[in-house]
């Protein structure tokens, strides 16, 4: 089974360069782009991972940050 990573991030450029290398990687990637999206996409499914940006518009990451700990989902910024 694939690894789940979350990649939270606003920069269209940058969402994608991570979810293209991450997926030939080998992982499975969910992509979100705001807090809220995110949010909604970690309360449905299970992550191994996510990765966040910092600003972002409805939910910025450190609003983010304590839903996802609520989950046990590991969190680089």
């Amino acid at each position: 089974m694939k690894a789940r990573i979350l990649i939270a991030e606003d920069d269209p450029a940058i969402l994608q360069l991570l979810e293209t290398n991450l997926q030939v990687a080998g992982y499975a990637v969910v992509c979100a782009v705001d807090g809220r999206q995110a949010l909604d996409a970690a309360r449905a499914e299970h992550f191994d991972l996510a990765l966040l940006d910092i600003m972002m518009p409805e939910l910025d990451g450190f609003e983010l940050l304590p839903h996802l700990r609520e989950k046990d989902i590991p969190v680089i910024f």
